[in-house]
């Protein structure tokens, strides 16, 4: 597993953290207060059976702020208490062949995103808890579905 705390990571040419290149070893990224500002991706997981969590942390400034993407496998990140601010894209998913992308979000604020605070492709979803605020964002303003925690 890969676990980041108490972090800020800016301006980096490609992804504050990327674990596209990683391999199959890593099945688990945990992220609580870290600031990704000024990044292409903020957090960016691409790969199969890969789950990521990030708490108390702020995404600001990226062209994507959180993105997963699943290839064959599923991925998923989970977002709690969590500031995604003027990215071009706040949130997104993609599934590129079977497997099946997903993020989680629960009381999360997602303000100002200059594109679209929520963009989810390829039959993936972004689902909340109900918990959230969006405002102020360009478009893509609604969440594709519900989940309540058990």
């Amino acid at each position: 597993a890969l676990i980041v705390t108490d972090s800020v990571l800016s301006r980096n040419g490609y992804a504050g953290i990327d674990t596209s290149t990683v391999g199959t070893a890593l099945s688990a990224v945990v992220v609580e207060r870290c600031r990704f500002d000024s990044n292409f991706y903020g957090l960016t997981i691409v790969g199969d059976y890969r789950v990521a969590h990030v708490r108390d942390s702020t995404f600001y400034r990226n062209f994507r702020g959180i993105q997963v993407v699943a290839i064959v496998g599923d991925a998923s990140i989970d977002v709690e208490n969590t500031l995604i601010a003027e990215n071009s894209v706040g949130l997104f998913a993609q599934r590129l062949d079977v497997g099946q992308a997903q993020i989680r979000v629960a009381r999360s604020t997602i303000v100002g995103n200059i594109f679209l605070a929520i963009e989810a492709q390829a039959a993936s979803s972004i689902v909340s808890r109900g918990d959230n605020t969006l405002a102020d964002n360009a478009g893509g303003e609604a969440f594709t579905g519900t989940y309540s925690p058990q």
